[in-house]
């Protein structure tokens, strides 16, 4: 007993009623310290995973671990095509197909790290949180590539250029905010303004992500803030996701050939499960757990949950995210062909060798290259 309240004591942040089960855990709210620091009283990975741990673990760690590698499996022979290739392909989209395409498998390598590595969960959210912001630029620059099918000059003007010229629609009357109002709203051309608003929408999505992950790391604000900043996170989310749907509509003429929808499922599938699971299971997770010298925070165990979750939601968004991004979609002149050798067919089809009608002078002199 005596050496019990001795352990208990060093974390000194106990809030009493606490519960010793049967195993001799202790359980109880505010029990292990708050701070950076605290991750210091987490195991490392081998006791983790081979010694005394909370029960999530049991079914966390095999159940992260075999979907982590069945969808490294599906995931990683496609982007080596996509990194690897080297006939007539336009490397600088193949490269954002490359980053966008792996969102699954590189959501799931972190899920499955922050449950074998309690210790470094924290870092390891903080480094999901920024891949989600470079993902997201990343998928938004790629639908400017393959409106202009160029791979040379994307800037902002000629995007904005082709978008105006494109056939009018109802662009704002999207989800998740406004599909509801798409009968009462009028169709028309993408202007300026519109360019404009997609991209703010865009960038407080970068700035306020990694912002939120940085302060749940650092526990620089209170618990009563804590959550107030989360529904933030989340709003700057969806808010992220309104102006690609709106992007999406305003280009879904253009880029029919693309399956644009599915790709932009791949990442707003494994980012909605990245951000949504672990809120839920922090609401259900509400006391922290100590194992002997170890104590495992409620944060931590939830995150154990989410991860496990997350994992396995990922598999087959690899699976779709080998559909959505074709290496034939890289294929220097291919918009709107099904497969690479469509696409050589099309360029011989004139008899003197010449690019077919469709593909311009652009393609031509890029081949001649």
């Amino acid at each position: 007993r005596s050496r019990l309240q001795g352990s208990l004591g060093r974390s000194g942040a106990m809030k009493l009623p606490v519960i010793i089960s049967a195993g001799g855990y202790i359980e109880g709210k505010d029990l292990c310290a708050s701070g950076i620091g605290s991750a210091l009283e987490m195991p490392r990975v081998g006791a983790q995973v081979f010694g005394d741990h909370p029960r999530v673990y049991d079914f966390a760690v095999p159940v992260a671990l075999a979907s982590f590698l069945l969808t490294a499996a599906v995931s990683l022979p496609h982007l080596r095509r996509l990194c690897c290739v080297r006939k007539r392909v336009l490397r600088r989209r193949a490269r954002m197909f490359s980053v966008v395409a792996s969102a699954p498998m590189v959501i799931s390598l972190f899920k499955f790290s922050s449950v074998i590595m309690p210790r470094l969960w924290k870092v390891l959210f903080l480094g999901a949180a920024i891949y989600e912001v470079i993902a997201f630029w990343t998928f938004m620059r790629l639908i400017c590539n393959m409106v202009m099918d160029d791979d040379v000059d994307n800037s902002d003007a000629r995007v904005l250029k082709e978008l105006q010229e494109g056939a009018p629609s109802k662009f704002w009357a999207v989800p998740p905010f406004a599909c509801c109002f798409k009968p009462l709203v009028p169709a028309r051309k993408f202007a300026e303004r519109d360019f404009v608003a997609v991209r703010f929408l865009m960038w407080q999505f970068v700035i306020i992500t990694p912002l939120v992950a940085l302060a749940d790391w650092s526990e620089a604000i209170g618990e009563e803030s804590h959550f107030k900043v989360q529904k933030v996170e989340v709003l700057s989310l969806v808010l992220a996701m309104y102006a690609l749907f709106c992007l999406l509509d305003a280009t879904s003429e253009r880029l029919h050939a693309y399956h644009s929808h599915s790709k932009f499922w791949t990442i707003k599938g494994i980012f909605i499960a990245n951000t949504f699971t672990f809120r839920i299971t922090s609401m259900l997770v509400e006391k922290d757990l100590r194992v002997g010298e170890a104590c495992y925070s409620r944060e931590a165990m939830a995150s154990a949950w989410a991860g496990m979750v997350t994992s396995a939601l990922a598999l087959p968004l690899a699976a779709l995210s080998r559909h959505a991004y074709p290496l034939e979609e890289c294929v220097d002149g291919a918009a709107g062909s099904t497969s690479e050798s469509d696409g050589e067919n099309n360029l011989q089809q004139d008899g003197d060798g010449s690019p077919s009608r469709g593909h311009g002078p652009d393609l031509e002199a890029r081949l001649v290259e």
